[in-house]
């Protein structure tokens, strides 16, 4: 691995007057408020595809892995490079070559793949177990409504919520 880059010529924050550290704390935040760089973020995810890829590969691709190993750790410098950027005043670019074209399926974006590595298995698997989670299990009238009394408007509501349908208003 390689450490990420360590250039900083940035003044140390104890170095500047209350006023100017005040001017240099809202200047920083405006930048990476209004001006916030997404290289982090699709670091991470170019970094995940290619391990996905990676996880699938066997050992007769070897010279595929190491480019991809070579690939990953770049990403991993650039992405902590960016996440160190706002406080040392510097801006990191993220080179095409290392942005993917195409994503795993458990990303969930435009174009995808669909991954068999254990991202992918698990992915899947918790997709099937939650679209049987959301199945609404029938609603039963209670025993105890056969043995309260209730006044009519109120027997009507339920009768009608029972029945399926929403009131919104009492009147």
């Amino acid at each position: 691995l390689t450490p990420p880059s360590k250039s900083n010529s940035a003044i140390e924050p104890s170095k500047l007057s209350p006023e100017k550290l005040e001017e240099e704390l809202f200047e920083m935040f405006l930048k990476t408020r209004f001006h916030a760089s997404n290289v982090t973020g699709i670091a991470a995810d170019s970094w995940l595809t290619i391990m996905d890829r990676f996880l699938t590969l066997g050992d007769e691709r070897a010279e595929e892995k190491a480019e991809m190993k070579e690939r990953m750790l770049k990403l991993i410098d650039i992405y902590y490079d960016s996440i160190d950027a706002p406080k040392k005043g510097d801006k990191v670019y993220l080179p095409d070559v290392l942005k993917p074209d195409i994503f795993p399926h458990y990303m969930v974006r435009d174009k995808t793949f669909k991954s068999t590595s254990i991202l992918g298995t698990i992915y899947d698997f918790v997709e099937s177990q939650t679209a049987e989670e959301h199945k609404t299990p029938p609603v039963q009238k209670s025993r105890y409504f056969h043995v309260l009394k209730m006044s009519q408007s109120l027997s009507t509501i339920w009768r009608n919520v029972d029945s399926g349908i929403r009131f919104t208003e009492m009147r």
